[in-house]
């Protein structure tokens, strides 16, 4: 996508707007909830890189000040008119696990997973928002627990929350809900779908590995590797610019072809060094659990690389599908081919907006 793009249509104050501060990027999707049905109103993307004067795509670090102001100007230039807000927080700058626990009484439980969260989360456990939810077992797995319980915890830097926060009241609005980005991932993309499924998310700056069940986030990984790198060793490999990486790596990606067999073959180890920790954590899951993924979802920017679909069934010999958030909304028809195009990218923000229409399930 280019410095900005936006679909404007009706916006009414009972609508949600789904805030995602990306490395590379911020999203916006406004949603409402109209009969049941969660249903576009407008979206927009603005390039940090192009803000700032440099390469669309590039990953930056943004001041406060100025997030707020490529948010107001996002904000208007899509028509958005939501004034209530849910905004993520990346991955890296939270941690998520499941931890195991013996049948307690409601008394005991939250004082033991607080006890037990010391642990596993690598700050002080007064610098981070825990939240924590029981994961329920069919009978079969009920049977197998040996009287143990297992919960899912989540821990988010209180700083980083307190930055978005003050970005937010800032440009005027107010916040419905935040959330760590992977729970927005899981909302949209698979929904309350049952099968045992994986979710590798490419992004500008990371990338993230996320296992999911019933439809709930089991377990999530940040990778230090996304986009942007697959573009750097473009630029080193081929002699180019930035630019000119971008441009190529986004027009013919992986494709197997002899022309293309120069950018195939600089660019598939990076990626394939992030399917390996995708591999790494399908493993662990396995060995834990006795119980296979059952299929695999590309989503963020990064899954927009040509052949990259082809690439990954094969590398991984399990069902690979690319995720299209804008599929869980009503939208107009004539948006049809633009939602298959840019849909991953959007799956944070599209999940943000859901959580908010849906009253934060």
């Amino acid at each position: 996508m280019g410095i900005l793009e936006t679909l404007g249509l009706r916006a009414k104050s009972t609508s949600v707007l789904g805030v995602d501060f990306g490395s590379s990027s911020i999203k916006i999707v406004q949603l409402a909830r109209k009969h049941e049905q969660a249903t576009l109103e407008t979206y927009g993307e603005l390039s940090v890189g192009a803000y700032e004067g440099k390469e669309v795509g590039r990953v930056l670090a943004t001041p406060e000040e100025r997030l707020t102001a490529m948010l107001k100007d996002l904000v208007k230039e899509s028509e958005a008119k939501a004034k209530h807000v849910v905004v993520s927080v990346p991955l890296r700058y939270s941690f998520v696990t499941t931890i195991q626990l013996p049948e307690l009484t409601p008394e005991e439980f939250s004082p033991a997973v607080q006890f037990e969260a010391r642990k596993y989360v690598p700050l002080p456990i007064d610098e981070v928002e825990l939240d924590w939810e029981r994961i329920a077992l069919s009978e079969g797995e009920r049977a197998e627990s040996e009287g143990k319980v297992p919960v899912l915890i989540a821990a988010s830097q209180k700083e980083v929350r307190d930055r978005y926060m003050r970005v937010l009241t800032a440009a005027g609005f107010e916040k419905d809900g935040i959330e760590i980005e992977v729970f927005s991932t899981t909302r949209s993309v698979i929904g309350r779908e049952r099968a045992t499924t994986m979710i590798l998310e490419i992004g500008a700056a990371t990338s993230k590995c996320i296992i999911a069940e019933h439809g709930s986030v089991r377990s999530a990984y940040g990778v230090d590797k996304g986009g942007q790198q697959l573009s750097l060793t473009l630029t080193q490999a081929m002699n180019i610019d930035f630019v000119s990486a971008e441009r190529v790596k986004r027009e013919r990606g992986i494709r197997d072809m002899p022309e293309n067999h120069e950018q195939r073959e600089t660019i598939l180890p990076v990626l394939d060094s992030i399917f390996e920790e995708g591999e790494r954590m399908r493993t662990f899951w396995r060995r834990k659990t006795g119980r296979p993924i059952e299929r695999i979802i590309l989503t963020g920017g990064g899954a927009l690389l040509p052949g990259i679909i082809e690439h990954a069934s094969a590398y991984y010999g399990t069902p690979v599908f690319l995720g299209n958030p804008f599929s869980m909304l009503e939208y107009p028809t004539v948006m049809e081919g633009v939602a298959k195009e840019i849909g991953p990218a959007f799956s944070v923000a599209v999940g943000l907006a859901l959580k908010g229409v849906r009253g934060n399930t």
